[in-house]
């Protein structure tokens, strides 16, 4: 819309188009909503892992950042 400002059947139809964008941008912030909600989750399962089961998250870090990222299954089999 911005480059055909003075095209006023251009910005009609293009107006038109925009009228979906509400119904996008809703579902977009949901879905964003969502994700920050699994992230949350995801740092409290944590915390409390961590401060129940110390020494089996402390070995799950170590072996996770022993592996190197990509691999595939049979080299992470390999390895262990």
């Amino acid at each position: 819309m911005r480059t055909n400002f003075d095209k006023p059947d251009q910005m009609k139809e293009l107006f038109k188009k925009l009228q979906q964008v509400d119904n996008v941008l809703t579902r977009m912030q949901i879905i964003g909503v969502i994700l920050c909600f699994r992230q949350l989750a995801q740092e409290a399962l944590t915390d409390v892992l961590d401060n129940r089961i110390p020494y089996l998250m402390s070995s799950i870090a170590d072996f996770k950042h022993h592996v190197p990222n990509g691999d595939t299954m049979v080299s992470v089999k390999i390895i262990v």
